[in-house]
Order: C-alpha cells, then sequence, then structure tokens
C-alpha cells in the first residue's frame, strides 16, 4: 500500500494534489529549497527519495451500491508525506497533503485535498480541518492494519499452533458480518530500495523485521538441508508438491486467476497468461525446484504467523484504544475547504476551544463504539499465560542435528533481542554492561525527542498480559 513518489507526480498515480497544494510548504521543508516537481525528477536521477505516497484509494471497491450504514461515512484516502532531515539525517516523515473522498465527493480516482500548507500553515480558523483530515486518514489505516512432508511439518507445525482456529473464530465473531469489527469499526513495501537497503534511518519495523525475516531463513535453509541433500529431491518429493500444488490452485486460485484475466484482457493466450500470472504472484510457476525456494516459502509463511502478526497486534491497545490518537470509525462527511455555503464547515471552523473540540469529535466514533474497541484491543493486544514466543523450542523436534539447529535460533532470538533494545537505547551510559560490549555497531534509530517511543514490538520474548512485545510462533489471538 505504500507507494514511493520516485518516478510519478501524484498526478500521474491518479491524485488530485499539485503543486499548487504542497510546492510553498516543500520549498521551506527542503534544505535545497526544491518543490515536489524538483525532489520527484532528483528521486528519479538516483537520489534518495523525499517524497512518498500512502494510497489506500483501492477501497471504494469494498463500498459497493449499498449507501453508507447509520451513523457511518466511509472515506477513502491518500497522504503526500516528506521526509524530513536533521543533522544530516533523515528526522521522520511529515504529511503535507491528504486526499480525501466518500460517496458523494469522490470523482474517478481523485477527491478533496486537504493542504498541510493552506489549513494549518498560518494556525488560521481552517487548522482544525487538517487536524480532522489526518483523524479521518488515520482511520482509513487501521481499517487495513490487521489477519506437507512429516520433517516440514514438525518444523512448521508451531507456526499453525493457533493459527487456524483464530482465523475460524475471526470469520465467526469479528469480522462476519454484523460481527464486532462491521459493528464498531469503518470497514474497509515501498520504503525499501531496490538493493534491499532502507530508505528511511528511523523504520523500526522494517529494522527489527528485516533481522527476524533473514534468522527465519538461515534457520530453514539449514534445517530442510538435513532433509534434502538435493535440488532434485525436493523436485521429487511428491508430498510435498501435491501441498504446494493444493496452496495456488485451492487455496489462493483467486489471485492468479483474477490477474490472468486481466493478462488475457490484454492481448495473451490463456496459457501463456496462466504462466505468467503463476510467475508474478508466486515467484515462479510450476512445482518448488530448489531448497532455497522451498525455505523461501517456508519463511514466509512462518514471518506472516510470527513478525508480522506480532507487529501488527500486540501494540493495538498502546497504539489504538484511546479514541483521540486512533478513530475507529468516521460518522460524517468531512467538511470541504473554504466552504462557507456549508452548515457543517461553518459549525466546526467558526468555534473554538471546548465548542469546536466537541464539534470535531462529533465526526468520530461514538462513546460506546469507542469503549467496545477499547475492550476488544485490550483483548488482542494480550498474550496468553501458555505463549509460545520464539525465544522458547520447538519440542515437535527430536533429531539431534534438527534440535541444535533450533537451540541454535533460539540463541539468534536472544541475540536480536538484545540489538532491538540497543536501537531503542539513546544513552549509551545507560546501557546494561553486557550490550554495551556490542559497540555502537547496532545504534541506528534515529531518537532525540523526549516523547519518541521505543519500538519493542518485535523483542521475541514476553510475559503473559498487555506488554507492547513478544513473537509468537502462531497467531493466537
Amino acid at each position: 500500500m505504500h507507494a514511493c513518489c520516485d518516478e510519478k507526480m501524484p498526478a500521474e498515480m491518479g491524485s488530485a494534489i499539485t503543486v499548487q497544494h504542497v510546492d510553498d510548504d516543500l520549498k521551506q521543508l527542503d534544505p535545497q529549497g526544491r518543490g515536489m516537481a524538483e525532489l520527484v525528477a532528483a528521486a528519479a536521477a538516483g537520489e534518495k527519495p523525499r517524497l512518498f505516497i500512502i494510497d489506500y484509494w483501492g477501497l471504494e471497491c469494498f463500498w459497493g451500491d449499498a449507501p453508507d450504514a447509520k451513523d457511518r461515512c466511509e472515506h477513502v484516502g491518500r497522504c503526500l508525506m516528506y521526509l524530513q532531515q536533521k543533522d544530516d539525517r533523515d528526522s521522520g516523515l511529515l504529511p503535507v497533503a491528504i486526499e480525501l473522498a466518500n460517496r458523494k465527493t469522490i470523482h474517478g480516482s481523485q477527491g478533496v485535498v486537504y493542504s498541510r500548507a493552506a489549513l494549518a500553515g498560518a494556525g488560521g480558523r481552517q487548522e482544525v480541518l487538517w487536524r480532522l483530515a489526518k483523524a479521518v486518514f488515520r482511520c482509513i489505516c487501521s481499517a487495513l492494519a490487521t489477519h506437507i512432508p512429516l520433517q516440514v511439518t514438525k518444523l512448521m507445525l508451531p507456526h499453525f499452533r493457533y493459527t487456524l482456529n483464530i482465523n475460524c473464530n475471526a470469520r465467526q465473531s469479528l469480522i462476519n458480518e454484523g460481527g464486532i469489527f462491521e459493528a464498531a469499526f469503518t470497514p474497509g513495501t515501498g520504503m525499501i530500495g531496490p538493493e534491499g537497503q532502507l530508505w528511511l534511518d528511523d523504520y523500526p519495523y522494517a529494522q527489527d523485521g528485516l533481522d527476524l525475516w533473514a534468522a527465519f531463513l538461515e534457520y530453514f535453509t539449514a534445517y530442510l538441508k538435513l532433509y534434502y541433500s538435493s535440488n532434485e529431491e525436493v523436485v521429487a518429493d511428491e508430498e510435498l508438491q501435491a501441498w504446494w500444488a493444493e496452496c495456488k490452485e485451492k487455496g489462493h486460485v483467486d489471485v492468479t486467476d483474477a490477474l490472468a484475466e486481466q493478462l488475457v484482457a490484454g492481448g495473451l493466450d490463456a496459457a501463456t497468461a496462466a504462466t505468467a500470472a503463476e510467475q508474478e504472484v508466486w515467484g515462479f510457476s510450476g512445482a518448488i525446484p530448489t531448497t532455497n525456494k522451498l525455505a523461501w516459502i517456508l519463511t514466509t509463511i512462518a514471518w506472516t504467523a510470527s513478525g508480522h502478526h506480532a507487529a501488527v497486534n500486540f501494540g493495538q491497545y498502546d497504539y489504538s484504544s484511546l479514541l483521540l490518537n486512533c478513530s475507529s470509525c468516521v460518522r460524517r462527511a468531512i467538511p470541504q475547504p473554504d466552504a462557507e455555503h456549508d452548515p457543517a464547515y461553518r459549525a466546526l471552523v467558526g468555534k473554538s476551544g471546548d465548542a469546536q473540540e466537541g464539534e470535531l469529535l462529533s465526526y468520530l466514533a461514538d462513546f460506546k463504539s469507542a469503549l467496545q474497541v477499547m475492550t476488544l484491543m485490550k483483548l488482542l493486544s494480550s498474550h496468553a499465560d501458555d505463549e509460545h514466543t520464539l525465544n522458547k523450542p520447538n519440542n515437535m523436534l527430536t533429531d539431534a542435528g534438527a534440535v541444535a539447529l533450533n537451540a541454535s535460533f533460539i540463541n539468534k532470538m536472544e541475540e536480536l533481542e538484545m540489538r532491538f533494545f540497543n536501537r531503542n537505547s539513546d544513552s549509551f551510559a545507560f546501557r546494561p554492561a553486557a550490550w554495551r560490549l556490542q559497540g555502537p555497531r547496532n545504534w541506528t534509530r534515529v531518537r532525540g525527542r523526549d516523547e519518541a517511543l521505543e519500538y519493542t514490538l518485535l523483542y521475541p520474548s514476553s510475559k503473559p498480559g498487555v506488554t507492547m512485545r513478544g513473537v509468537p510462533y502462531s497467531v493466537s489471538i
């Protein structure tokens, strides 16, 4: 969903955001005084990108023909952000324009643009509209954030421990028709460069997540080589290949079929389109050809059930339970800028102080929904008493070589937890002595503001309860 604005202007992506909305702001923010066109051209020429777009416009496909539910107004949106610099280092992404639309204001791929410079730059009466636009876009984002052969089975079983059960329960009571998500919420990899390097110095999820991914891949590759001495043995494993065929042909056939239909419409014959679609979706077509490909597939499954889910799930209570930080829904259509003829606009910008705050809150979740969401977030963010986190052994393994590799993996988890802690440590003096010995090589996280939050969600270990950390093997909640 994150698209880097490194080659195209927003208008070329279908957006209504233009240089008139952002250039004055960007020229003040950029050390070289460049506007949007200059920044896009510089990125296209090979410089580090400074403009990024988060695009959730595609959510309109879920609107259907039915009108919005009572006390709900669904929006789609985009946000253009500038990557700021301080002391020759990146210091965070700043939104400079937000484009929003509801059923009445959407015009094809475009909507209404809310400009930071125009609405909030001078601290005028329309500043409240900028605050509301950010709240509405944050609501859109929150709606999206969140769900073999014997020896391979032993390796992967911990990652399926609760996953299938929780998916079943979610379909029955959480995301079902009339369920909690529909009642309380608005229904509803671009930060990494071509060589795998991070474009942002301070991107904690990517920094920690890539390390965790690499540990999985190394472990799984070594494990598989205990049981497959050659790529030919992988290709010849009928049970493995049957499982892979089932994943593609029954589990996710809708994805490849939809892409194949587009390719046929573009002029390809059906057989060529099917092969090309399979290649695009899965990275290769046909049977699993090598041990390395198998390791990559298993790493993807394990990462999805463990690290990715932990990152989007166990911080929900801290990040999202407070209505003012993240509303679960939008109850009214956001007014357009300078819409003096609109009573809603006049009611919002014409008030001040507590009266204006009350008017702004009338657009966000009501008290009952907010309380329901807070309760749900606490439940979802809690680790179970018997949680099986990545720093614990896989007791399914019995072969000496497999047990030894698993022990090495657990040691790696402890090492990564130490590294992640170091990244969150602002002061060398307050680091535990044993960790200070690692030196400054892991101190990559940008900090400097007193209110900066530590990023702990990918620390492998955790106690039961709401801890804002801990990576279970499987999706348990």
